[in-house]
């Protein structure tokens, strides 16, 4: 189980290259990366996730996941959530978005807690692919 070994700021400001190397990870992943509490509000977010809904990440930080879930991924969505609370194991689902438009971005979301040291659940981590371009040539191909 990981451990929380951080308190995130909600905008991510690093005053010495030494916290960002820290973080270096959660900024320049070219996935996209997602920390919530327990109730589903957004704690930190990366460029890609935030790009890949027309947000900026800083406009998203305090939304809840509720806020960016399609409404026929909700169900899906808070399933896994409490799987993984349950179990304290990874999941992976494929569920739709909404983007800033209004329309829908397919993405394929990886959920996993972040466990504090008495072992209690602290964190969702979550890793989301964007499945936007895939679907893009798929429908090239079928057309």
């Amino acid at each position: 189980m990981s451990k929380v070994s951080f308190k995130p700021e909600p905008a991510m400001q690093f005053t010495n290259n030494a916290e960002l190397e820290k973080y270096s990870t959660h900024i320049m992943s070219p996935l996209g990366l997602v920390l919530t509490d327990l109730t589903g509000i957004f704690i930190s977010v990366n460029l890609p996730f935030a790009k890949m809904l027309g947000y900026k990440p800083e406009e998203l930080v305090g939304l809840s996941i509720k806020d960016v879930t399609c409404q026929e991924s909700y169900a899906e969505s808070f399933d896994a959530i409490s799987e993984v609370l349950k179990t304290g194991g990874p999941i992976s689902i494929e569920k739709s978005y909404l983007h800033k438009d209004g329309s829908s971005v397919s993405g394929i979301t990886h959920i996993n807690a972040m466990f504090n040291e008495d072992h209690s659940a602290g964190y969702m981590c979550t890793i989301v692919e964007d499945l936007s371009t895939i679907n893009e040539i798929l429908k090239e191909f079928k057309d």
